[in-house]
């Protein structure tokens, strides 16, 4: 079962932050070892535009973060017409364009999401979940 992780998430694995929860990260470590560890690629966006505007101090090189995670065996699932379509449908999520897109990719891949987001948590649509925080 692949694990996708948000974009919070893959950063809380790779920099070692503690909130990530310790049965979010022993699913992580045994879904990276399986090979079934994924990221939407949006997330380099996201992370990147928030680099740059100096919201996150935790990396220092997008592409050197890049690369690490291709090199930890992490997949990266890009946006598709399908994923795009899908997010532009779902009901009763937030407006948030990137999340909206992580969880579509996660409906698409019939993936579980691992995220912190409440927002997501809370959303009664038919997604699989685990909150990273636990």
């Amino acid at each position: 079962m692949t694990l996708l992780l948000d974009t919070h998430t893959i950063l809380w694995l790779t920099e070692q932050v503690p909130k990530l929860g310790r049965a979010a990260r022993q699913r992580c470590d045994a879904a990276l070892a399986a090979d079934d560890l994924a990221i939407s690629t949006i997330v380099y966006f996201e992370l990147g535009w928030a680099l740059k505007r100096g919201r996150i101090e935790e990396l220092a090189s997008m592409r050197d973060w890049h690369r690490r995670l291709l090199s930890m065996g992490v997949r990266e699932i890009g946006l598709s017409a399908e994923i795009a379509l899908r997010a532009s449908e779902l009901d009763d999520l937030h407006g948030d364009p990137v999340d909206r897109i992580i969880v579509s990719t996660a409906l698409i891949e019939d993936a579980v999401l691992v995220t912190a987001d409440r927002l997501i948590l809370n959303w009664p649509g038919q997604l699989r979940r685990q909150d990273a925080s636990r």
